[in-house]
C-alpha cells in the first residue's frame, strides 16, 4: 500500500483455489513443500487486498486455476 500512489494498481498472479481440485493441489502442495503456505481463493484475495486498503478491481483467469488479482489505491486521498 505505502509503495503505491493514489490510484496506483498492484496485480497478484498465482494459482486461486476457487475450484476443488485447485484445493486437493494445494493440500499436497502442503505436505510436501515446506515452503508452501497456501492458495488463496478469490474472495480471500478480495479480503486481503481490502484489510491492505486497496480496493480490489478484478479477477482475470489467465491459464487453469492462475488468476490475475487486480488491487488499487484509493484515489480519494484517504491513506
Amino acid at each position: 500500500y505505502r509503495l503505491l500512489r493514489k490510484g496506483g494498481k498492484v496485480y497478484i498472479m498465482d494459482t486461486t483455489t476457487d475450484i476443488w481440485y485447485a484445493k486437493v493441489v494445494d493440500w499436497i502442495f502442503r505436505l510436501f513443500e515446506a515452503e508452501h503456505v497456501k492458495h488463496y481463493n478469490t474472495k480471500e484475495y478480495q479480503k486481503l487486498f481490502r484489510d491492505a486498503g486497496l480496493k480490489h478491481i478484478a479477477s482475470k483467469k489467465v491459464k487453469g486455476q492462475n488468476k490475475v488479482h487486480i488491487g488499487e489505491k484509493n484515489n480519494d486521498g484517504a491513506e
